[in-house]
């Protein structure tokens, strides 16, 4: 369709050069009769004149329509490629925090793009516009003053062209920099919404204000020296191109009529015609000029999307890099049934290793706490089973290790856990795509990509007596007073001890072989964490917890405990109820060292 669209741009660019120069021819015509008096003459070659200039509106609206068609169409295969990419081995996320080559990827694919691939048909169009009016006219002209004078015109416009580009500042990186100044202002207000309690509480507005007025000072700076850069740019540009052209315009128009068979001979109709064709001449030199200067125009525009195109690229090389290092990540993955590290090495984006050489098994039916210092890597290890970190060595086993993420068979919950927006049936489901069960297979569940999850439970279709029976589940009977599909704000709406019973709601839905619960139980009492384990227990789900409470060492098998110095120990706990009881005591406190029961193995760096 684009270069569909691109044809019909041409033939129409054609189509009213063509009227142009008859509208042209016209005019030249009426200055003849209206010299000779001949009324009728007069009144016939007008009324032509407006159909044709109708004629050349229809023709111009359209041309405009179909740039700006261009730009919407271009936008949407440069957005979608983009998009590809960014939603595949999890770039939205490493771009952010893993790989930040990349500042605010976000503007460049919602900002930067849509306005390269409007500047892009904008030139397309003109470029177009500048070839075939600049040649035509080109040939009329010199039909109309000969080839001297015409090789003058071009000579001067060539110069003047050549000039200006020299001396042009380097407005692609003036304009990328404003660009990125652009997104650093929008950003700085992004955080003062995101986290518009905390600052409140802490009264922290002051600082906030600072920072947010600092960038726009240095935003606003650069873009007033881009306006001044501009100005004089401008000024000289105006000076060359314009009043210098039309007096060399000037010259090529009149310039025949100083001798040779131009003058006319005294008559009044010679003098008429010699009246036609100077108001013809003056339409074609005007024609082209502004074609020529529409080309020059044209490099000038692509000049300054450089700084949009560099950006755009640099996204790209970027997107490109991941994929690589997600085929490096796939080599240290292995598929099975169970969880397990061996001689991993994690290190952070920053190359700071957190662990060395870490091994533990997971199987199904056997939880393992785990525990350490703030720091010691604790969260950081499902980034690499899930495949947001990269790991140096080691091999990492888990079910589906070809896909990215921790959902399936291996679901995490982290301590604040995402809200989307959407329905209360939304919250239960993601990240899958609730359908409903008149338009659905049981026996599935489509997810949010389109494609089918043929491993999720049978009940795919969350039905409502399904949803009351979760929240009921997790004490949370009361959100029934919304409308099962009212979309709501629920992150505005839930407290985190609702948030977080939400989220083992959607656990339950899901029903994966192994949880990965990253301290998501904080803001719940200990009888409904109790409860909570022993549903998991019941369900056949095994946990992998993230905690420093001492009270969940009664539902884990195992404990991992990270001393924040590349070592770890990996340990028994007491064997404990399997329908998950408390024992008759417990400690309290911080588990602060890793002395519960029989030590399996002891690895720490020398």
């Amino acid at each position: 369709p684009i270069v569909a669209k691109l044809v019909l741009l041409a033939l129409l660019v054609i189509a009213r050069t063509a009227i142009n120069d008859q509208v042209a021819r016209l005019q030249g015509q009426l200055f003849r009769v209206v010299f000779l008096r001949r009324r009728a003459e007069f009144v016939a070659a007008l009324s032509l004149n407006i159909v044709l200039c109708v004629a050349v509106s229809v023709l111009n609206s359209t041309i405009v329509y179909l740039t700006r068609s261009l730009a919407l169409q271009g936008r949407a295969v440069l957005t979608r490629a983009a998009a590809e990419e960014y939603f595949q081995a999890m770039a939205y996320y490493r771009l952010a925090f893993v790989d930040r080559r990349v500042a605010h990827p976000d503007q460049l694919i919602a900002g930067d793009i849509p306005k390269f691939c409007e500047v892009l048909s904008e030139v397309a169009a003109e470029s177009l516009t500048g070839l075939v009016e600049g040649l035509y006219f080109t040939t009329r002209l010199w039909q109309e003053t000969g080839w001297k004078w015409t090789a003058t015109s071009w000579g001067w416009l060539i110069l003047g062209i050549a000039v200006t580009q020299a001396v042009s500042p380097p407005f692609g990186k003036l304009i990328g920099k404003q660009q990125a100044l652009e997104a650093d202002y929008r950003d700085a207000h992004g955080h003062l919404a995101s986290n518009a309690e905390s600052i409140a509480a802490l009264g922290g507005y002051a600082l906030e204000r600072s920072t947010i007025e600092a960038r726009l000072k240095e935003l606003l700076s650069h873009t007033g020296r881009v306006l001044g850069v501009q100005l004089q740019y401008s000024m000289f540009e105006d000076f060359l191109l314009k009043y210098v052209t039309s007096t060399v315009a000037m010259c090529v128009i009149l310039g025949p009529y100083f001798g040779g068979g131009r003058a006319p001979d005294g008559t009044m109709d010679s003098s008429g015609v010699a009246l036609s064709r100077m108001r013809y001449t003056t339409s074609c030199v005007i024609n082209a000029m502004t074609a020529v200067g529409g080309l020059a125009f044209c490099v000038r525009k692509l000049s300054k999307s450089s700084g949009y195109a560099s950006r755009i690229g640099t996204l790209f090389e970027a997107l490109n890099d991941l994929q690589a290092d997600k085929r490096d990540h796939l080599a240290h993955l292995r598929e099975g049934n169970e969880i397990a590290f061996e001689d991993v090495t994690v290190n952070t984006p920053t190359n700071h290793t957190l662990v060395n050489n870490l091994s533990f098994r997971v199987t199904p039916g056997v939880n393992l706490l785990i525990t350490g210092a703030n720091g010691s890597g604790k969260s950081s290890l499902f980034r690499c089973l899930g495949g947001l970190w990269g790991i140096p060595q080691g091999t990492i086993t888990k079910p589906h290790s070809s896909e990215d993420g921790l959902f399936g068979d291996v679901f995490y919950i982290p301590q604040k856990p995402y809200n989307v927006i959407g329905t209360l049936r939304d919250q239960i489901t993601y990240p899958a795509r609730w359908v409903s069960p008149s338009s659905a297979s049981l026996s599935s569940l489509t997810l949010a990509s389109g494609q089918e999850d043929h491993t999720a439970p049978s009940a795919g279709v969350l039905s409502d007596e399904r949803l009351r029976e979760l929240l009921e589940l997790v004490d949370l009977r009361h959100l029934l007073k919304y409308s099962l599909d009212e979309v709501v704000r629920w992150e505005d709406t839930l407290s985190l001890g609702e948030t977080q019973r939400l989220a083992m709601a959607r656990l339950f839905f899901h029903q994966p072989t192994f949880a990965i619960l990253d301290e998501c139980t904080s803001g719940v009492s200990s009888e409904m964490e109790e409860r909570l384990y022993r549903i998991c227990a019941e369900r056949g789900i095994t946990c992998i917890t993230i905690s420093h409470r001492p009270a969940l060492l009664a539902y884990h098998d195992m404990k991992l405990y990270l001393d924040g110095n590349e070592g770890y120990t990996l340990c028994e706990t007491p064997r404990r109820d399997r329908r998950g009881s408390l024992p008759s005591s417990s400690s309290t406190g911080e588990l602060a060292s890793p002395t519960v029961g029989p030590e399996i193995s002891v690895r720490r760096r020398v």
